[in-house]
């Protein structure tokens, strides 16, 4: 008895029974097992206690006891509207009947534990046991899935650390060369206009907006509750160039915008997180088009849109990826970029992004010019 008492600590338990006399003696034998024993009068009183319960705590009932033929609502429509709410919910049946359909019944809707009238103290005691250990199983396993989030939390924020540093390599090295022209400035005219401070301080000011947005956009992917709202694709690409501009300008890189601005193209998404996509694949077209100092370097982008899906495009002229890697460009790590230039963190973040919070699709393919990245994105009208 003792065992049994020990594995149905801290259990709670809800009686549905429309008998008074069965009732009172079921609340007087499971009192002496859970610590949490409370009773209904019929079907429609046990989940208006069952609602209250999870309302309260939000947290679920352990075990149910339900009888089948009860007033206001019997027991298949109890179990009916419990598993509507918590599929995982344990039950178990009490019922006077032997009929073979309503048993057949039962099954179908997920019942494995039955108890017949009248009770066997026997046969509670073994159901008991059978039901709570089962439950302390699958409290044990999810104690072990909690531990396994917590350490994956923690390996997380460590990604999380690394792609933030990952996404500031550029913004700082724009704010470095804002500065220095400045400096150019004033040591080649020998004089710095208002003017130019005023446009060095817009850009520089851009540029720590972006430091701000790339913390808060990791910190809406790790978060479980992030919000998505309604967001203006071409915004976001516009966004994302407008933080390259100074660093492609510096490097004579071409940016060829081909989309249409007039014609809105609408997704559900995270604000933020497209245009910290972009930048990634911008800053690789950067790096490839720098490293192999390809002649009058350009980057193309494009909007298309498909029925209920939008379709960036963005392409370079730095002659391609190496059809060896091409399928692990968005594998965690993979670079072939000096350790100093890059983590490898930048295209697998943007999969990240796109596949799990946006729901959509990212590749790349070699055209006769060089890469081209396709973000695929649903929307609706």
């Amino acid at each position: 008895m003792e065992d049994l008492i020990a594995i149905t600590k801290n259990l709670k338990v809800l009686c549905a029974e429309d008998d008074e006399s069965i009732r009172k003696n079921l609340y007087l034998v499971l009192s002496e097992f859970f610590d949490q024993v409370d009773v209904a009068v019929d079907g429609q009183d046990a989940l208006n206690i069952y609602n209250k319960m999870f309302e309260q705590t939000s947290e679920y009932y352990d075990i149910v006891f339900t009888d089948i033929m009860m007033p206001n609502m019997d027991g298949h429509e109890l179990i009916d509207a419990i598993y509507s709410q918590n599929e995982n919910q344990v039950i178990v049946v009490i019922s006077a009947y032997n009929e073979t359909d309503r048993f057949i019944r039962l099954i179908e809707q997920g019942i494995s534990n039955f108890l017949k009238k009248p009770l066997n103290l026997d046969d509670l005691v073994k159901t008991i046991t059978k039901v709570s250990k089962n439950i302390q199983r699958i409290k044990l396993v999810k104690q072990q899935e909690n531990m396994i989030f917590e350490q994956s939390k923690l390996a997380s924020l460590g990604e999380m650390i690394a792609n933030i540093a990952h996404q500031w390599r550029q913004p700082l090295q724009a704010i470095s060369v804002i500065t220095q022209k400045l400096q150019i400035i004033q040591m080649v005219s020998g004089k710095v206009t208002q003017e130019d401070i005023d446009e060095m301080n817009e850009q520089v000011s851009n540029q720590l907006q972006y430091l701000t947005n790339t913390i808060e956009t990791f910190r809406n992917f790790l978060h479980q509750d992030k919000i998505a709202t309604r967001v203006n694709i071409q915004e976001e690409i516009k966004n994302a160039l407008e933080l390259m501009q100074t660093t492609f300008k510096n490097k004579s890189i071409q940016a060829i915008d081909t989309i249409d601005h007039s014609q809105p193209v609408h997704a559900t998404m995270v604000s933020g997180e497209l245009t910290q996509v972009i930048i990634n694949i911008l800053n690789n077209a950067k790096d490839i088009l720098l490293d192999r100092s390809v002649e009058k370097p350009w980057v193309k982008f494009d909007l298309i849109r498909s029925g209920e899906t939008a379709i960036i495009t963005i392409e370079d002229n730095g002659g391609g990826i190496d059809q060896s890697i091409l399928p692990k460009i968005f594998e965690p790590y993979f670079t072939t970029k000096h350790q100093s230039r890059g983590t490898g963190l930048g295209l697998n973040m943007s999969y990240r992004i796109v596949t799990e919070s946006i729901g959509g699709k990212i590749y790349a393919k070699n055209t006769q010019n060089g890469a081209k990245f396709f973000v695929e994105i649903p929307i609706k009208n």
